[in-house]
């Protein structure tokens, strides 16, 4: 564990003071299992020894004097030997002045969170809002189902229908994308898709989808309308 500190701590630098290193005595829960799991010689007698009430340095001694231990040194404990670490660290959120400055620079350094408010901060009718809307943030998250949600949306409103479907078919899967999946599918005159997906919105809880599943029942009561 010490020498894991030591590696980490001068490889990057780090004070020695936010480190912090603690040992446990020997696994026997581990050794236990392995044993148990395993062919070994003598395996009664060494699970008799593990399974004993003795100290754990009264064990040690009595497991070196069988005729197992060097089987035991050679395969089992090797396996034993490890080390556990944990990271902890804080990430400081950016304002938006400091994230006003890397958008243009190093947008990958912001959080979506930090470019939705960025975003926001410029109004929705700003060039800047679509930009990081639409692109920014659609490239730099683009597993992202709300992301790309959010930037198909902004292209449906302009009409990019095309772009706002190769978008969302990243992330057909996501409840997220089935409200803008089926805006785009109406837009293109393709009811019944638009239909499905739309129901599976409202099942799972978008609000806008009841509003949509409206629009398609009226224009689908226009077109019979016309049909008579």
């Amino acid at each position: 564990a010490a020498a894991l500190k030591e590696y980490i701590r001068v490889r990057y630098m780090l004070p020695e003071q936010i480190f912090s290193v603690k040992s446990v005595a020997e696994d026997w829960d581990g050794l236990k299992a392995r044993i148990e799991s395993g062919d070994f010689a003598q395996k009664d007698r060494i699970l008799s020894i593990i399974d004993s009430n003795d100290a754990p340095d009264t064990k040690e001694s009595r497991l070196k004097g069988l005729g197992a231990y060097s089987q035991l040194l050679r395969d089992v404990f090797p396996e034993l030997r490890r080390v556990e670490y944990q990271v902890d660290y804080a990430v400081r959120s950016y304002s938006n002045a400091e994230a006003r400055s890397l958008v243009n620079t190093n947008p990958s350094n912001l959080s979506q969170l930090e470019l939705y408010r960025l975003a926001e901060s410029y109004g929705k009718e700003s060039a800047e809002y679509k930009r990081i809307m639409m692109e920014i943030i659609p490239k730099y998250y683009e597993n992202d189902a709300t992301a790309l949600s959010n930037a198909a949306a902004l292209l449906l409103e302009n009409g990019e229908v095309n772009s706002a479907l190769r978008l969302l078919e990243k992330v057909r899967t996501f409840p997220q994308s089935w409200n803008n999946l089926g805006v785009a599918y109406m837009l293109q005159g393709d009811l019944d898709k638009a239909e499905e997906l739309l129901k599976q919105a409202q099942v799972s809880g978008n609000k806008e989808a009841t509003h949509n599943l409206n629009e398609i029942a009226k224009i689908k009561e226009d077109e019979a309308k016309r049909k008579r």
